[in-house]
C-alpha cells in the first residue's frame, strides 16, 4: 500500500499552499482531505487578487444537486465545483436572475 497522504504535518501542507498562486488550485488543495483543508488557511493572504467567478445556471438530472458551474473569467475556463463540502468562506450575490457571482470572501 501507498503513502497516506492525509498524514502529511500541517507545517508541511501550510508551506505547499503558500505556494500556490491560483484560487482555482487553492480550493482543489484544500478538498483532497479533511486534514489538508483544516491544516490551511480559509483566507490565505499571499494569493493575488483574482476576478470572480461567474455561477451557471445549472440543470441537474435529479441524481446531482450539490454540484454547480462556475466561469473563470481570467481563465476563461468552465470549472465543476460540488458545493456540498467546506470550500471556504463564499459570498455569493445575486447577479440578474438565473446567474450569481460567486465572489470569494478571502479578497
Amino acid at each position: 500500500m501507498g503513502p497516506d497522504w492525509c498524514l502529511l504535518p500541517p507545517e508541511l501542507l501550510q508551506v505547499i499552499a503558500e505556494k500556490i498562486t491560483s484560487l482555482a488550485d487553492y480550493i482543489r488543495f484544500r478538498a483532497v482531505c479533511r486534514p489538508w483543508l483544516t491544516a490551511c488557511y480559509p483566507r490565505p493572504s499571499h494569493l493575488p487578487l483574482q476576478l470572480p467567478w461567474l455561477m451557471l445556471p445549472y440543470q441537474s438530472d435529479g441524481n446531482d444537486d450539490s454540484t454547480r458551474l462556475f466561469y473563470d473569467l481570467s481563465a476563461s475556463k468552465i470549472h465543476k465545483l460540488d458545493i456540498t463540502g467546506d470550500l471556504g468562506s463564499f459570498q455569493v450575490n445575486e447577479h440578474w436572475q438565473k446567474s450569481l457571482w460567486l465572489t470569494p470572501s478571502l479578497l
